[in-house]
Parts: structure tokens; C-alpha cells; sequence
């Protein structure tokens, strides 16, 4: 089943000037790119010296600074309406330290400062595995009870960070919370390179034979959410899931993903066999850099089907790219990258003890 497009993919009320936190980010880049497509003044922060003359020849403003430091958020923010913060650490194993400091103490300096500067709505880039268990989630809503926290320190620092920026949300700063599905689309250099490898080492692994149902979530169908969040009265001091509205399996996204990427069909498996296998290797520490973890094999091995409520009320949100389209985008994308084996070299850093001393160093003044 294809998404419908809709008519506009733009929201009715375009903010005079935003800031974008991780516009380098696989989100974050299309976010800034759009916003200033749509007619906001951008302005991005960056710690890195090299990146600034790029964002600017890219026609926004750049501001130097970094996540650990509120008052260079301060500056960057002041005179902005919206604030989006799509930073973080985008890996499952990174180190659990860097998490907190990069997920939970930064947005805490994000909110702080945009309190300070005065901005008037706040929209941060969470995702939806904030209430993943080991169990099948049907129709889960943002705001079900959860008895235990979430599997893993990324979906925990996540949670944390989410929940402390919407409790600060109120009539001079109002926050929202959007949950992406599982992210894929042009400009993925996260899931995207860790899937070529494995697709090309024998196909892309299926647990409890592929049959649980999979959400997804496109990065321009999260882009669109996002902007809708920044203009939408209703979605203050809420989480607001969004995905592509698909009702399918994993075995049939996984299938269609590998066959734009020319890669083999994905393998089939027994999901509680490789369950057990992945969290002895985690508990013993033995899995390699490209070895799924307990926490992947649980993401894709159970069933994962969000309400979407909140999205269509409160952000009038639908789809804006069908899957056809979204899939022949993916296919074009990975060959102008030189094809799934070049992309699949592709390895970014992952934060640990060099973020750790930096955050902690800006923090101590």
C-alpha cells in the first residue's frame, strides 16, 4: 500500500527565524535545508571551525558553539521564534556516559538557554523507542503507562531527555516532543551503512521469521512532522509519534529495502534464539562493531505499530511521500554514494570519552 501525497507538504505559519541544533545530522540537515526552502532565516550551531564556512556558503547562519555551553546557545538562540533540537548520539552502543551528557545534559542546557533567549516554542527530535520492551507494542500511545524503563542507555538517555523538556513546557516556552519510528531515507549514514554491510554479508537479518508488524518512519515524513510541531497550539507539552502510516511486516519493509539497494533477500531466523544469543554476547561483551545487539534484535524482532493519533489531531500530520517514490529516492541516493558496497564502508564516530571531558569541561566553566 502506497502513502497518498498531500497537497502542501508546508505548514501554514513560517517562523520569521529558527535555530537547528544537529544541522549536520541525518534529520537535521533536511530539517535546515527545508526551513530555509519554506522562507526562515536559519541559524545552526557548530563546534567544529571547519564545518562553519560550509553552512554558510549553504545560505545559513552559523554560530559557534557546542551543547555543553548555554551561554553560546543563548547567543545563538536570542531573536529566534522556534528552537529545534535534532542533536545527539545517533548509535545504539555508544558509550552510556557520553549518552547522558549528550542527550540529557544538553537538552537541559537546550531548554535553559531557550528560556533564556526568549524563544517562544521548542521542538526536540525523540524517538519512539522511549517504551521499548521486550513484548510486541499494538497501538501503543505516547502516553501509556510504562512499568519499566526502556531496553538500552540510548533509549534510556532519550527518555530521560524527553521527559525533562516536557515537564518544562509552559505558556512562555512551549515544548514538543516528536517520536520517529524506525528512521531510513536519503542522507542516512547511520542505519542505512550498518544494513549494507549486513545485507551484503548474506542478507539483512529477520527475527521471529520478519512477520511482526514494523513502523518506520521517512526522514522526510519526519522533517514534515517537525515543522508541523513548531506551529501547532495543540502539541504543547506533548510526545507525538509519527511514521509512514504503513501497516506491514518487517519482512516485507526489509524486503523492498533490499531489493532498491541490490542487496540479497533478508535471512529468516527464530527471534527468541537470537534473542537469548545477542544479550549473552552483550552481557559477555563479545559481539564486534557490526554484531546486532539485544537491543536490535528486540527493535526489529517484535511487533511495533504506534498510534497516530496525536500526529493527526494535534498536527493535522499525513504522510508526505509515497513508498514508491520514498524507495526510488533511497535506490538513486545509494548509487550517486557509489552503490551499497561503497556506502557500506562508511563508518562515523561514535561519541565516548572526548565528548565526555569536553561537555564536562564547558560545564565547568
Amino acid at each position: 500500500m502506497e502513502v497518498q501525497k498531500q497537497q502542501s507538504d508546508a505548514p501554514s505559519q513560517v517562523p520569521e527565524q529558527v535555530l537547528v541544533l544537529g544541522a549536520t545530522g541525518s534529520v537535521g540537515a533536511r530539517l535546515a535545508a527545508a526551513l530555509r526552502a519554506g522562507g526562515s532565516r536559519v541559524r545552526v550551531l557548530s563546534h567544529q571551525q571547519d564545518a562553519m564556512a560550509g553552512l554558510q556558503e549553504s545560505g545559513f547562519e552559523p554560530f559557534a558553539g557546542h551543547l555543553g555551553d548555554p551561554e553560546s546557545l543563548v547567543r545563538a538562540a536570542e531573536g529566534c521564534q522556534v528552537l529545534f533540537h535534532c542533536a545527539g548520539e545517533a548509535c545504539l552502543r555508544a558509550d552510556p556516559t557520553a549518552l547522558s551528557w549528550l542527550h540529557v545534559a544538553a537538552t537541559e542546557n537546550v531548554i535553559t538557554a531557550a528560556r533564556a533567549a526568549g524563544v517562544a516554542r521548542a521542538v526536540m527530535l525523540s524517538c519512539a523507542d522511549v517504551h521499548l520492551q521486550n513484548k510486541d507494542r499494538v497501538h501503543v500511545r505516547e502516553d501509556q503507562p510504562q512499568s519499566k524503563a526502556p531496553l538500552g542507555a540510548w533509549a534510556r538517555s532519550k527518555m530521560l531527555a524527553e521527559d525533562m523538556a516536557l515537564q518544562s513546557s509552559d505558556a512562555r516556552l512551549e515544548v514538543t516532543a516528536v517520536r520517529p519510528a524506525f528512521l531510513w531515507g536519503r542522507g542516512d549514514f547511520v542505519n542505512l551503512p550498518a544494513l549494507c554491510r549486513e545485507g551484503l554479508a548474506g542478507g539483512i537479518r529477520l527475527f521471529g521469521w520478519g512477520s511482526a508488524l514494523f513502523s518506520v518512519a521517512h526522514i522526510d515524513n519526519v522533517v514534515h512532522a517537525l515543522r508541523l510541531a513548531a506551529a501547532a497550539p495543540r502539541a504543547s507539552g506533548k510526545a507525538i509519534h509519527v511514521t509512514d502510516g504503513e501497516y506491514e511486516t518487517a519482512s516485507e519493509f526489509f524486503s523492498a529495502l533490499s531489493q532498491a539497494l541490490g542487496l540479497p533477500r533478508p535471512r529468516r531466523g527464530v527471534g527468541s534464539i537470537s534473542r537469548a544469543t545477542a544479550r549473552l554476547r552483550d552481557v559477555l561483551n563479545l559481539g564486534g562493531p557490526d554484531d546486532l545487539g539485544y537491543v536490535d534484535v528486540v527493535r526489529r524482532g517484535r511487533g511495533c505499530l504506534l498510534d497516530m493519533q496525536r500526529a493527526i489531531n494535534d498536527l493535522h500530520y499525513a504522510p508526505i511521500i509515497t513508498r514508491g517514490a520514498a524507495m526510488a529516492d533511497l535506490a538513486a541516493f545509494v548509487q550517486e554514494q557509489g552503490g551499497a558496497a561503497a556506502l557500506a564502508k562508511h563508518r562515523r564516530r561514535v561519541a565516548g570519552r572526548e565528548e565526555v571531558a569536553a561537555f564536562k569541561r564547558l560545564a565547568a566553566g
